[in-house]
């Protein structure tokens, strides 16, 4: 979440963590984006929950590296 759920004791001054949340949600429609396409593409039926499954993981995925980078980031500038 934002500030890592404690805006008691974090704050995000430089504005970057809307970005990770604005990733993760780019991330996930692209995910869903390629599942569509590619059973599109074999001549398959939409399968709804593959596609669901599909945008959950590309958003998730992308959360993760990006929160994890942002956590890096915010440790290095809290030892300053």
């Amino acid at each position: 979440g934002y500030v890592f759920d404690d805006p008691i004791n974090h704050t995000d001054p430089d504005g970057k963590l809307p970005h990770v949340v604005a990733g993760a949600i780019f991330g996930g429609a692209i995910g869903g984006a390629i599942e569509l396409g590619s059973q599109l593409c074999r001549g398959e039926k939409v399968n709804l929950r593959a596609v669901a499954g599909a945008t959950l993981q590309g958003a998730i995925t992308v959360y993760s590296r990006r929160v994890k980078r942002y956590r890096l980031a915010f440790r290095t500038n809290e030892t300053r």
